[in-house]
């Protein structure tokens, strides 16, 4: 390695089979960057039923911090050294935990998983959400407006968030308890992780509820035109608005 790096910079990615993370070096010169530390692990998971597909939030926690040390080690450096981490997660699973205590009501049901698939059958085929889409369509015959359009045209699915979601929240006995209290979040894995990254080792420490807009659009009632959470979805899905995230942009 040739030179002096001004900063370190990791990167660890989440995507449906691995956790990955590099380390690079910025260097003074010039824009330049090498990637001085890398790890891997393979996400194990879980399969309790058929059609169902799930992800242990402990054992994702641990393969999380397991490739992140390797990474560092690997590049000879400590974690006051690197001057940011950068997070990119796939989309589409997501958890439930406790607001007060950081406690994980169920494993992260992934977007694969098809336990709420007739729920998303049903949800299709009713009045109500065909009444939505058909308001849609006669809206965007005079406004043109493509938000108009795209609802006009949208399909519940598996791999949305949003019927997963719901189905969750009426099996889960510890969320349908702590629901009414307000105490009850969800999340994706990017939200989880940035959630229990700035509690540190104090899990009932509060801080923000947070995601990226990407991750919230994903979930399927998160709408990228008023860039805010749909205020139509509480007339066709039965999620809490104290469930929300806090949307924020590229940065924490």
């Amino acid at each position: 390695m040739m030179g002096t790096a001004v900063k370190y910079v990791a990167a660890l990615n989440v995507d449906t089979k691995l956790v990955k993370c590099f380390v690079y070096a910025v260097f003074r010169e010039s824009s330049r960057v090498e990637v001085v530390g890398s790890a891997y692990d393979h996400i194990e998971f879980v399969y309790p039923a058929i059609g169902r597909l799930e992800i242990d939030p402990a054992k994702l926690w641990s393969c999380v911090i397991t490739t992140i040390k390797t990474a560092f080690e690997e590049a000879n450096l400590t974690a006051d050294q690197i001057a940011f981490l950068a997070i990119s997660c796939h989309q589409g699973s997501f958890t439930c935990w406790n607001r007060s205590n950081g406690m994980v009501y169920h494993n992260f049901i992934t977007a694969q998983d098809l336990r709420a698939d007739q729920m998303t059958k049903d949800c299709n085929e009713n009045f109500m959400f065909k009444a939505f889409k058909s308001s849609a369509s006669f809206l965007h015959c005079f406004t043109r407006s493509q938000r108009y359009l795209n609802q006009s045209l949208y399909e519940v699915t598996n791999e949305h968030v949003t019927m997963r979601l719901a189905w969750m929240l009426e099996n889960s006995p510890g969320v349908k308890q702590d629901l009414p209290f307000g105490n009850v979040l969800f999340g994706g894995i990017d939200a989880w992780l940035l959630y229990r990254f700035r509690q540190g080792i104090d899990p009932n420490k509060k801080v923000e509820h947070i995601s990226d807009v990407t991750s919230c659009v994903a979930t399927g009632f998160y709408d990228p035109f008023t860039q805010d959470w749909a205020d139509w979805a509480a007339m066709l899905y039965p999620i809490e608005a104290s469930l929300e995230i806090t949307q924020v942009e590229y940065t924490f």
